[in-house]
């Protein structure tokens, strides 16, 4: 069976109660790569969900998300104040010691981590949902397996219609082939007696002959079309 490289699956499921998307993309690559993207919670698991993907996935670059619904669940971002003030502490320190003019402006510090919760954070034993998180990559996993088969399956046909073009076009090569040099030396014989027309030169039958011999070995294709074949066999 040829499978694609390139493919894409998705599964929703629950997992430590919360609504979580599984979702998996890949592109051509000669060896198996994944990109994980998940809440710092689950990364851990990279080793684990890895291993369950290589099972079914030899190549190809896999980026694996794993995004909780935080409008289905009421999620809202809120800024941690106790992370926000040992920031602040720090800069006024820091700012005392350096003898320079501490910030006066909040904002900065707003993207620094753990300054704003955006629902990312997994309550709970992380250990636990490790099981829950395998069954729903092994979902999504099992869409992306059929996608790549599909789309295997239509290059497959598009292949199988191009060497039988390509086998097509081998034959009437292959008819045309011996036509070559006689052609050449009919179109080589007319040439030189018009040339030679009027000048008192006899052209010499051996040296037309000598002339197409050179030409006929030249541009002879049957090694050519041999190995052809062969490869559109073995195709």
């Amino acid at each position: 069976m040829l499978l694609s490289m390139t493919g894409f699956g998705e599964a929703r499921g629950q997992v430590a109660g919360a609504h979580v998307t599984a979702e998996l993309r890949s592109v051509n690559n000669r060896h198996f790569k994944l990109n994980l993207r998940c809440p710092d919670a689950w990364a851990k698991f990279e080793p684990e969900l890895e291993r369950l993907l290589r099972e079914q996935v030899s190549r190809g670059t896999v980026t694996l998300f794993l995004r909780r619904d935080r409008e289905a669940e009421g999620v809202e971002q809120r800024i941690n104040g106790d992370v926000l003030g040992q920031y602040w502490q720090q800069l006024h320190t820091v700012a005392q010691q350096i003898s320079a003019l501490p910030p006066k402006d909040l904002s900065p510090l707003l993207t620094l981590p753990g300054v704003v919760d955006n629902g990312e954070q997994v309550s709970g034993d992380p250990e636990a949902v490790l099981p829950e998180l395998k069954s729903l990559v092994g979902a999504a996993l099992t869409q992306f397996q059929q996608f790549r088969q599909q789309e295997g399956a239509a290059m497959a046909a598009d292949l199988l219609a191009q060497g039988t073009t390509i086998t097509r076009e081998v034959d009437r090569i292959s008819e045309f082939a011996p036509q070559v040099a006689a052609e050449y030396r009919q179109k080589l014989q007319s040439r030189l007696e018009e040339v030679l027309a009027g000048h008192n030169i006899r052209l010499e039958p051996s040296d037309l002959l000598r002339e197409v011999a050179l030409f006929t070995d030249r541009s002879d294709i049957t090694e050519e079309l041999v190995r052809l074949r062969s490869h559109l066999e073995q195709f």
